[in-house]
């Protein structure tokens, strides 16, 4: 039997382990005393939500207005600097891409910023990409219907089904090589000429002809051809325009390419360096100024169509259409992209994104109809458009 007076030996008390505080403990700490505190106006999370919010008003903000800014300079300066002479040629719905993230934060914080975001959206889709929704007035006056196209990378895509539709009464081509005789032969109805890289077939007489010898500062060339036609006894012009393809240009200022192009100007105090890309946009310029004043003096009506090389956005386009009227502006319907006839391009969804080939026509006509070439798969699609002669101008 067990004494119970016997003296029991008590077991020792448990040990307190000491538990380290890392950070791990603290900041789980200020996780659990946050949840608990979630709905006090004081606590962390109310304080952090306010801040995000004020973030967010200051950063749609800064986005409308940086984009307002930055579309506007692409739009009335364009490549009159490098800085912005490649943001021309981009695909502009990806000037939305901030969106992207922006849109699913401010719609889970700040709803009510979205009306901000929409007006972005609005600002590219609408305003800066321009869709056309024009009329086609009928008319019973003297009209021309043109054709342009660039087949110099048609890549086996012939546009002879469009014209067949159109059934222009002017086809103007550019970079068609030696194919001028060729094309005489296809169209032994009509009137054709060509001189170099320039084609036109008439259905009127082409009374003269000749490549564009009138040069620009510098010396720099015109790359333009003019063909006198006789429409109804009055003589008129059409100039057909092809600028060489900034691609290589473009190339350069990629990547790093642009901080560097900068660089070198900052160093050298913007002096124009032989061979430099703000030497060859230069001289660019200098063509396009040559040509427009060229346009400027012509007493003929005059309709001057092309592969310009440039979008409707920047100083080039708005030297133009300063005293010329671009057709598909006055008479086109959508958005009448013409390049890339066809792209891979997943940042371009797979479609055309620029429009460089444009029909212009002066005072003395009034465009009636404009229409872009909706499938083929050509580098360029032509784009025709119809004028009417508003004047008698020179008739015999």
């Amino acid at each position: 039997m067990t004494d119970p007076d016997a003296k029991t030996e008590s077991s020792p008390p448990p040990r307190q382990v000491a538990v380290p505080n890392t950070l791990a403990d603290r900041l789980l700490d200020v996780l659990v005393t946050a949840v608990r505190d979630r709905r006090k106006p004081t606590g962390l999370v109310q304080r952090f939500f306010r801040s995000l919010r004020v973030l967010l008003v200051a950063v749609n903000i800064g986005y409308l207005v940086f984009l307002l800014a930055f579309l506007g300079a692409l739009h009335w300066y364009g490549e009159r600097t490098i800085v912005l002479w490649p943001f021309l040629y981009l695909p502009p719905w990806i000037y939305l891409a901030p969106l992207a993230v922006l849109g699913p934060i401010t719609l889970v914080f700040r709803p009510i910023l979205l009306l901000m975001q929409a007006t972005c959206v609005l600002l590219v889709t609408v305003v800066y990409m321009d869709p056309e929704w024009n009329s086609w007035p009928e008319t019973d006056g003297k009209t021309l219907t043109v054709l342009t196209n660039n087949i110099g990378q048609k890549g086996g895509h012939a546009m002879t089904p469009y014209v067949e539709e159109q059934d222009p009464d002017i086809i103007a081509m550019q970079e068609s090589g030696s194919k001028g005789g060729a094309y005489a032969k296809q169209y032994a109805d009509r009137h054709t000429e060509y001189h170099g890289e320039f084609i036109l077939i008439s259905k009127f007489p082409i009374t003269a002809s000749g490549p564009v010898e009138e040069t620009g500062e510098g010396g720099v060339p015109i790359p333009a051809a003019w063909f006198e036609i006789d429409f109804h006894g009055t003589h008129c012009v059409v100039y057909t325009v092809h600028f060489p393809s900034p691609r290589r240009e473009l190339g350069h200022l990629r990547g790093r390419g642009l901080l560097k192009e900068i660089a070198k100007e900052v160093l050298h105090g913007f002096e124009l360096r032989e061979e430099s890309t703000r030497w060859h946009l230069e001289r660019r310029l200098a063509a396009t100024r040559a040509l427009a004043d060229l346009l400027k003096a012509e007493e003929r009506p005059a309709v001057v169509v092309g592969d310009f090389n440039v979008p409707d956005h920047g100083y080039t386009y708005n030297l133009f259409t300063s005293f010329l009227t671009d057709a598909f502006e006055e008479r086109g319907r959508g958005l009448g992209y013409t390049f890339p006839g066809y792209t891979q391009n997943p940042i371009a969804l797979f479609r055309p994104w620029l429009r460089l080939d444009f029909l212009f026509c002066d005072d003395n006509w009034r465009p009636v109809y404009c229409h872009t070439e909706p499938r083929r798969k050509s580098q360029h699609r032509s784009v025709v458009a119809r004028f009417e002669l508003l004047g008698a101008g020179d008739g015999e």
